[in-house]
């Protein structure tokens, strides 16, 4: 390895121990953070770095995780940031398309975050599970609303938070895969980014502009939306709304996509765009929901009649 190859990997790896370091000391939302940056640098070194650099680096995180945490708790963790770190670098070396990209990554997140909550569970001798916690959130909420709203008003307000209760819970996997599908798409606009300052084409990977959903999904949405809407209570109910709810997700996405489309056309520049295009999102309750709605309804139409002609210069 000659020196101008030399020094960024000794810089990847030295910014790789204090990562480690950092997460060992840090939890919460931090360790998130500095979870998706080792993956993201694991990624880097992986793909640019002789195949035994990786795993050499990917054997020190491994190593200071032990040393950090217990063995159960090093595994638990740092082998979801290694196999996000090869996920990435393999996404590259075979110029994967972005949505397959993501959906590997939103995968293995998901993974990460059931088999978190098995051990919780297991730990635990089953007394707290992702169904206990929400029963002992809506308890509390529940009481609340009793000591300030006595007689009838109070046992309304109890049905309503029971019915909210028992929705979270059926839509659970379908939220956990919203949540793992965003940290998939954090990940890999870091890794991006990471991949670009040294150098790396990454054109294979569409910008969030060009996103844009496939008619036979639009059609599969509405088909399953008409069966949501007839179907009676079960299980294939509470499939049905899951794939359902990530589905809309998905379609607010794109949705995102199209209006950051027209903004560039503008000339708005990109941080400030997208900025205003997630705030809309976060705060949609402020506008009586009418962002979360004009984004699905945008991803879901582009589909179909490809505002931005997307279709036409990928066939050109």
């Amino acid at each position: 390895m000659n020196e101008k190859r030399w020094t960024p990997y000794m810089m990847n790896t030295l910014l790789t121990i204090a990562l480690c370091g950092a997460y060992g000391f840090l939890q919460g939302p931090l360790s998130l953070v500095l979870g998706v940056l080792l993956s993201a640098l694991l990624g880097v070194v992986l793909y640019k770095e002789h195949y035994l650099l990786g795993i050499l680096n990917a054997a020190l995180v491994l190593g200071i995780f032990i040393f950090c945490f217990d063995f159960t708790l090093a595994l638990t963790n740092s082998i979801p940031i290694i196999l996000l770190g090869a996920a990435l670098a393999l996404g590259t070396r075979f110029k994967m398309p972005v949505h397959l990209l993501l959906l590997l990554c939103a995968g293995l997140y998901m993974a990460d975050l059931m088999v978190g909550m098995e051990l919780i569970e297991h730990s635990s001798g089953g007394e707290v599970s992702i169904q206990s916690i929400m029963l002992e959130s809506g308890n509390m909420v529940s009481e609340m609303f009793v000591s300030q709203y006595p007689g009838p008003e109070a046992e309304m307000l109890e049905d309503i938070i029971r019915s909210a209760i028992d929705l979270s819970i059926m839509l659970a996997p379908g939220m956990f895969m919203i949540i793992s599908s965003v940290f998939a798409f954090v990940l890999v606009v870091v890794y991006k980014k990471m991949m670009q300052k040294n150098h790396v084409d990454m054109s294979f990977l569409l910008p969030f502009e060009q996103f844009q959903a496939e008619r036979v999904i639009s059609v599969l949405y509405l088909v399953l939306f008409v069966i949501v809407l007839s179907a009676p209570s079960g299980k294939f109910l509470a499939m049905s709304l899951n794939v359902l709810l990530i589905l809309s997700f998905i379609f607010i996405v794109f949705g995102m996509s199209v209006f950051d489309n027209i903004f560039k056309k503008k000339g708005i520049k990109k941080g400030l765009r997208r900025l205003v295009i997630v705030l809309l999102l976060i705060f949609s309750n402020t506008f009586l929901m009418i962002p979360v709605f004009a984004y699905l309804i945008c991803g879901l139409l582009d589909s179909f009649f490809d505002y931005r002609h997307l279709r036409t210069k990928e066939e050109q």
